[in-house]
């Protein structure tokens, strides 16, 4: 593996460098993965730094960190795919090469299980955090839970865990497909490597899983993880959505558009993730923009089995500011970046 970066050349950064210490971070550069096992075509929305590194490598190799900058890193895991078949390389000649290159097919073993957080992709799971699980042939044909409480087999299938305690959990299902199973971390499961077990009477499936104690994840209109932010805002006896979705209508490919949030009538805003209620809400922060946005209630939504909300109070300063990216930081881990808009 290798690291591409540019170096930030004086450019500004509208963004506050992370206060991780007393010296912090320095200003935002772009950082490429250039691996066999890199994951191909994935967008990484963490925050990290040059002790990232270190982090993988000390986690790989059961190295002690060095210092506390290394020990409180993200360890760039989510960059990578190892359960898949290393990639050939691709080959620079003098005469150069096609660009943009074809993408090369991912191959994963039989009964692979790739196990990620649903709002955007991540590895990072915590309890109670919504997962997908992919691979093939997993279940004969879809099929949702009809109802709350979930079930813990479905159209024949089942999922349990067994954290990194020898801890053995069935995992509650949403929904099976042949090729995706979204399921529910269960509650108690200890931090660390998990393994995963999928099994559909036919067949058994494995994976891991990396519990930690919170995973914060924001979910997005389009399902990507990225774009407009799957939001309402509220005047406390109103809501409406910050976004509208025109899906077969005069948008035949069913792109989210932003609407405009006007702070003077709609002062609060909600936004819905997974992986963050496990955290006090004094760990919870949420930044829109460069404007930090207080925050009046983090914690379980309430009515659906993994899904959580963060509300907050817009600032005034927020009016007229136009797009901007909203992340919920919640135990120092930054959530994926969505997006609103504001008139």
């Amino acid at each position: 593996m290798s690291d591409l970066k540019a170096d930030w050349g004086g450019f500004y950064d509208h963004v506050d460098p992370p206060q991780v210490d007393q010296y912090g971070l320095g200003i935002r550069v772009p950082g490429l993965v250039v691996s066999p096992y890199s994951r191909q075509g994935y967008v990484d929305h963490k925050t990290y730094s040059w002790e990232s590194w270190l982090r993988i490598i000390e986690e790989r190799f059961g190295v002690n960190p060095m210092t506390g900058r290394d020990n409180t890193a993200n360890d760039m895991s989510d960059a990578f795919d190892f359960t898949q078949q290393p990639r050939a390389p691709v080959m620079l000649t003098g005469s150069g090469s096609p660009y943009p290159t074809t993408p090369q097919q991912a191959i994963h073993p039989a009964g692979t299980l790739i196990t990620t957080n649903t709002a955007y992709g991540t590895y990072a799971v915590a309890p109670e955090t919504i997962a997908s699980s992919y691979g093939s042939n997993l279940a004969a044909a879809p099929k949702q839970a009809p109802s709350q409480p979930l079930p813990t087999s479905l159209g024949g299938v089942t999922v349990t865990v067994t954290d990194a305690n020898g801890g053995v959990f069935p995992a509650p299902l949403f929904y099976v497909s042949p090729n995706q199973v979204n399921w529910l971390i269960p509650q108690g499961a200890a931090s660390g490597v998990a393994t995963v077990t999928l099994a559909n009477g036919s067949a058994t499936f494995t994976g891991t899983a990396l519990i930690s104690s919170t995973a914060p994840g924001l979910y997005s209109a389009n399902q990507t993880g990225q774009g407009p932010a799957s939001a309402q805002v509220t005047n406390g006896q109103t809501y409406s959505n910050t976004f509208q979705c025109n899906a077969f209508q005069s948008n035949p490919s069913g792109a989210c558009t932003l609407i405009p949030i006007n702070v003077a009538s709609q002062p609060y805003l909600i936004l819905y993730g997974t992986g963050i209620r496990e955290a006090p809400k004094s760990n919870v922060s949420v930044k829109i923009g460069n404007i930090n946005a207080p925050v009046t209630y983090a914690g379980a939504q309430g009515s659906y089995a993994g899904l959580d909300q963060v509300n907050v109070s817009l600032p005034t300063a927020l009016q007229g500011r136009g797009q901007l990216v909203v992340t919920v930081t919640v135990n120092g881990q930054a959530s994926n970046m969505a997006q609103l808009l504001f008139q």
